[in-house]
């Protein structure tokens, strides 16, 4: 549920950044994963389930059938994993939150420590010199 949170929570940043004429077009949510659709669409027609909450989390505020965080906070770290274009103006973002972006972070930091054991470099001091190498 908190991964449904994080969708809203991220929808709301991209109006900020890029317009108000960022949507939220539909969302998954699997264990841990929020999937936002962006791209425009019309608020005529939507379909709810019988009970709809208006969600309010930070500056966004939305009609919403699903299930929420009590805080933001709760949360926790969010991390984008992939970022596709589906069509024009739509957009496929792959994230995971909490504990599943920890370790996702984690398995990045221990590849990156591999790689720079092996080519003798420190990526906290140089990062760039790790790209150098690698080119």
């Amino acid at each position: 549920m908190c991964s449904h949170s994080a969708s809203h929570l991220l929808c709301r940043t991209l109006k900020e950044v890029l317009g108000e004429q960022v949507r939220q077009k539909g969302s998954l949510v699997e264990p841990k994963r929020p999937i936002c659709l962006l791209g425009e669409i019309h608020l005529f027609g939507e379909k709810y389930e019988e009970k709809v909450h208006v969600v309010t989390m930070a500056h966004s505020k939305e009609r919403c059938g699903g299930t929420h965080c009590r805080e933001t906070g709760q949360v926790g770290l969010y991390m984008t994993t992939q970022e596709t274009r589906i069509e024009a103006g739509i957009h496929r973002i792959k994230a995971l939150t909490g504990r599943a972006a920890e370790v996702y972070l984690s398995r990045k930091k221990q590849i990156v420590n591999s790689l720079a054991a092996k080519l003798q470099i420190n990526p906290d001091t140089n990062p760039n010199l790790l790209e150098t190498r690698v080119e």
